[in-house]
């Protein structure tokens, strides 16, 4: 039997156990008792005085001294230790070196990559693909290895592409090399964030493959609007419908997009082959909103939970909490990954780099193609060892590194995902059909007039993304921005009385709502820059409202 297990619960703790505050062996202590196996997985990010308490069970004399018993146990022969760790140091997640003294109870074995000839062996024998495509995919990879990625100078090699990353692709069972190079970029090229490193692995895939140019507009071709606004529309009338009202009217406010298309079908690709997903964008493009849709249509729950700094590993797993019922003082609850992974549900782990890379590297055994996860922290006389419901699948979101202290991930974690860059509206007729199709569903508005704000709006972000920069001026005004702006025009166009606001004057106070009264607070934007900004907006808006009594009537904007 293998166990693998964290550091954190090796020896002994306390647990409630039918109502009562009961003393349970950890993990190691059964395991060496027993004779079992045990990995310990990513040793160098636990504690340097957890790992000392293993040092007399490393030592010749192979025993394990247990404080709270006041025992010293031999192990059982058959007991076995192993330990993992990626390379210490800030491109893994600021992992530590070990103590010397420490290693020395080790036998230490360096893992070099795996040779080409065993690669087309474990990808005919794993992966079940013809011999031919185990020689173009190793082919591929070594083309790939050749070339480095400018935006991730210090990957090196592995900047394109690793192994997981090659046996990802090969288990999308493609059929014809033609679409062995269109699922090569989908899962390759599609995270990658600059367009020209996007070309070099698309030729380099053309080329290694003898295949005609990968067109990418018709890579998405079956995820067309009509096909996707069928099946939400299906799932929303069903008679088993448990979606709440507010969800349902954001469904179909959605604007299918080419990259809402673009980005949708690739994250049902990653549920189609249960493989982890992880979205990178900036705020407001729609990385959570693809995967409600997701579930929304694949008739799935979708449990949601979001990170931050103080993030613990309870926070996933589960603790012992107040007991509802019963004798117990306490009772052991699953934490959201969980009660997902035992009834078949979808995680979203929002804003997944908040978390410390000690907490989310308990996520590997889930995202591994095992997909399993120990629980020592719940106890018991056997330790739990969970395998996911089929069903089960996990999306991740973040940030990009640099965005207000988010960082990015350490290799280790993010390989073990898909990763998928989500870019940003590129265009204004594109913001236009988001916010005309926002404007329209609200059913309060006339849709020709709703297209006429739809344009006005689209046009003033145009022009703010022109006169911003690329400095943190720019995020000031963003998708989730502009649709604020369209809400409040719905909102005090519908009023009756004097409150009411119609047309240009909705449109001009909307500008002051969310942008020009705080534009550059919180960002370190020096004050001169700021004004500036706002006195040319202010003077854009004036050449777009016409009409002399509306603007009479708005001295205080203008």
């Amino acid at each position: 039997m293998t166990v693998t297990l964290l550091v954190c619960h090796l020896l002994t703790t306390f647990y409630f156990i039918l109502g009562a505050l009961t003393f349970q062996e950890g993990a190691l202590v059964q395991a060496v008792r027993r004779g079992y196996w045990v990995v310990l997985d990513e040793l160098n990010l636990a504690p340097s005085d957890v790992l000392e308490a293993l040092n007399r069970l490393l030592d010749d004399n192979r025993e394990l001294f247990v404080p709270e018993l006041q025992e010293t146990i031999r192990p059982h022969p058959h007991f076995v230790l192993f330990a993992t760790q990626n390379p210490p140091g800030a491109i893994y997640g600021g992992r530590k070196v070990l103590s010397k003294a420490f290693r020395n109870r080790f036998v230490e074995l360096h893992i070099n990559d795996i040779p080409d000839e065993e690669l087309k062996i474990i990808l005919n024998k794993r992966c079940e693909i013809a011999p031919s495509y185990c020689m173009k995919l190793v082919e591929s990879m070594r083309e790939l290895q050749g070339l480095r990625r400018g935006s991730r100078a210090f990957a090196g090699k592995d900047g394109y592409i690793t192994a997981r990353d090659l046996f990802r692709w090969a288990n999308r069972k493609s059929i014809g090399y033609e679409n062995l190079a269109s699922d090569g970029f989908r899962v390759l090229g599609e995270r990658l964030r600059s367009e020209n490193e996007r070309m070099a692995l698309k030729k380099v895939l053309e080329k290694a493959l003898k295949v005609p140019e990968i067109s990418i507009e018709q890579l998405y071709e079956a995820a067309s609007s009509e096909n996707l606004e069928r099946q939400l529309e299906v799932s929303l009338t069903a008679k088993n419908c448990t979606i709440p009202a507010d969800e349902i009217t954001m469904a179909r406010s959605i604007a299918w997009t080419p990259a809402m298309r673009r980005l949708y079908a690739l994250v049902e690709a990653c549920v189609e082959h249960k493989e982890p997903a992880l979205l990178i964008g900036e705020t407001g493009c729609g990385k959570t909103t693809v995967v409600q849709i997701l579930a929304m249509i694949h008739g799935q729950k979708l449990r949601v939970l979001n990170c931050h700094q103080n993030t613990e590993t309870a926070d996933f797993i589960g603790g012992f909490r107040p007991a509802r019922q019963g004798d117990a003082p306490f009772a052991w609850e699953d934490g959201p990954l969980i009660k997902a992974m035992r009834d078949g549900d979808i995680l979203l782990v929002d804003e997944l780099s908040l978390a410390e890379d000690s907490v989310l590297e308990r996520l590997n055994s889930v995202l591994e193609p095992g997909r399993t996860i120990t629980i020592p922290e719940k106890g018991g006389i056997d330790v739990e060892e969970l395998v996911a419901h089929p069903d089960f699948r996990l999306i991740g979101t973040m940030n990009p590194g640099g965005d207000f202290g988010k960082k990015e991930l350490s290799p280790a974690l993010r390989n073990r995902f898909t990763e998928i860059w989500v870019g940003s509206v590129s265009s204004a007729k594109e913001m236009e059909e988001i916010v005309s199709r926002r404007l329209i569903s609200s059913q309060n508005m006339h849709v020709d007039h709703a297209h006429d704000h739809a344009k006005e709006l689209a046009l003033f972000w145009e022009f703010y993304q022109s006169i911003a920069g690329a400095g943190q001026a720019k995020t000031c005004l963003q998708t989730r921005d502009i649709l604020a702006w369209a809400q409040f025009i719905i909102e005090v166009e519908s009023r009756q009385g004097p409150n009411a606001m119609l047309g240009y004057a909705a449109f001009a106070h909307g500008a002051y709502l969310t942008l020009l009264d705080g534009l550059g607070l919180g960002l370190g934007m020096p004050e001169e820059t700021a004004k500036t900004l706002n006195r040319k907006c202010v003077e854009y808006l004036c050449t777009r409202i016409q009409d002399t009594e509306v603007r009479h009537k708005s001295h205080l904007l203008f």
